[in-house]
């Protein structure tokens, strides 16, 4: 059993408090987001005229070659899970910059409230025309630097197709085909951790071009003051919590990121700080305002025998722990495995297996939330849409330590 002592109902009731003030910042669905320009806000100078026409829009999509998809390391081909056809360059060129000519990058920054330019890799055209589809799939991430896909619908009269897009319980859709027939461009980002598909295309055909969005060069760790009003419920719930009556003798809390960060092959991640996402960036700026201990871990999602070649010989003692006080406390889990490293997600591993992480259970800790990617299984992991590479995403978490009582006073008080 924990060392530490079970929370009583008072006690969870003020971690629930914490959860619901830490997961609330993402009740607005701000995982993705989407917009329209007309056709007088980007100035392209081309040869094509807006909205295209079904024959051009057909001679694109046969111009291209059938889109395979990642399973694994393996490029494939399964028309039963996407039917597209696809554009990379060299073989498709723009005029103009789409993103310059209508200064959607500085719209996307301040949009996702970031203080630093973003910087856009064109990654390729999609095309689908009736009937095609791409189910659920989630994007490979490119570097630690990328943050999510940004996709422009060219303007063309369509039907069906709508991305939707899903992350921890919530789903968003975006309907382009209701929005660009009059030759206005839509356009959507999703963070690259986000599950999503597209629906199948009932008429015409559907064209996109998709962009790889990745953090500025010389990005800078997240500024608390961009989001000083949305720290406040964060702030009262820990002041709740460091009130001497919590764990007097101190402790240490578990909070999982609710998003999944790309992270390279047997590299530390040394600045994950100034990559975090929305609720994950405001969650931290409250702990560092406060003056807390804090740092990250990695959470695993395994078959323990399978990692150990056998079962454990470890004596369970959680078994034997008072089965009523256990029943209260539900911040308490024995079933969690955490690692200080994080290059690894959902018993997904780099390399042959020599290099895995030595894994372990911390049964003092008391867990606020679970990272929101660990208890998504792995549809996206098998079908991406592209193969998997060095860099993956990451089940990570944040503790933060809690003081004693005695040394409370000059945190309670800032």
């Amino acid at each position: 059993m924990p060392h530490r002592p079970f929370l009583n109902k008072d006690q969870v009731a003020q971690i629930d408090q914490l959860e619901q003030a830490y997961t609330s910042q993402d009740a607005s669905n701000n995982f993705a987001c989407s917009g329209i320009f007309p056709p007088h806000a980007v100035n392209i100078d081309t040869s094509v005229t807006f909205p295209l026409t079904q024959e051009t829009a057909k001679d694109i999509y046969n111009t291209g070659e059938p889109s395979p998809f990642g399973r694994g390391k393996e490029l494939v081909d399964d028309q039963t899970y996407r039917q597209a056809h696809e554009l990379k360059p060299p073989h498709f060129a723009l005029t103009n910059d789409l993103l310059s000519s209508c200064g959607l990058l500085t719209l996307l920054a301040r949009k996702l409230d970031y203080e630093i330019p973003l910087e856009a890799k064109i990654n390729k055209l999609n095309a689908y025309s009736e009937g095609g589809f791409f189910k659920a799939h989630k994007d490979t991430p490119q570097s630690r630097d990328h943050i999510g896909t940004l996709m422009i619908c060219l303007p063309s009269p369509f039907t069906g197709g709508a991305l939707v897009v899903r992350q921890n319980g919530s789903t968003i859709t975006f309907d382009w085909g209701k929005q660009t027939g009059d030759g206005s461009f839509a356009w959507g980002f999703l963070y690259s951790d986000c599950e999503h598909e597209v629906l199948p295309v009932t008429s015409r055909t559907r064209i996109t071009i998709a962009y790889d969005i990745f953090l500025g060069k010389n990005a800078a760790d997240f500024k608390q003051s961009t989001f000083d009003t949305r720290l406040v419920p964060i702030i009262k719930a820990f002041k709740e919590i460091l009130k001497p009556d919590f764990l007097p003798e101190g402790g240490a809390l578990a909070l999982g990121l609710k998003h999944g960060y790309p992270m390279m092959e047997n590299e530390p991640d040394t600045d994950l700080s100034r990559r975090l996402k929305s609720s994950d960036a405001m969650l931290l700026a409250a702990i560092k305002k406060l003056n807390l201990r804090w740092g990250y871990f990695g959470v695993y999602d395994y078959d323990r025998s399978d990692y150990y070649g056998g079962d454990s010989d470890e004596d369970d003692e959680g078994d034997q722990d008072d089965p009523e006080a256990r029943k209260i406390d539900t911040t308490f889990r024995k079933d969690i495995w955490i690692a200080d490293d994080f290059f690894a997600f959902e018993g997904e591993y780099f390399g042959d297996g020599s290099d895995r992480p030595m894994l372990e259970r911390d049964l003092d800790l008391i867990w606020v939330t679970l990272p929101g990617s660990y208890a998504i299984k792995n549809s996206y992991i098998t079908y991406g849409n592209e193969p998997s590479s060095a860099t993956t995403y990451c089940a990570v978490a944040i503790r933060v330590d809690i003081p004693r009582a005695q040394d409370r006073d000059r945190i309670s008080k800032r």
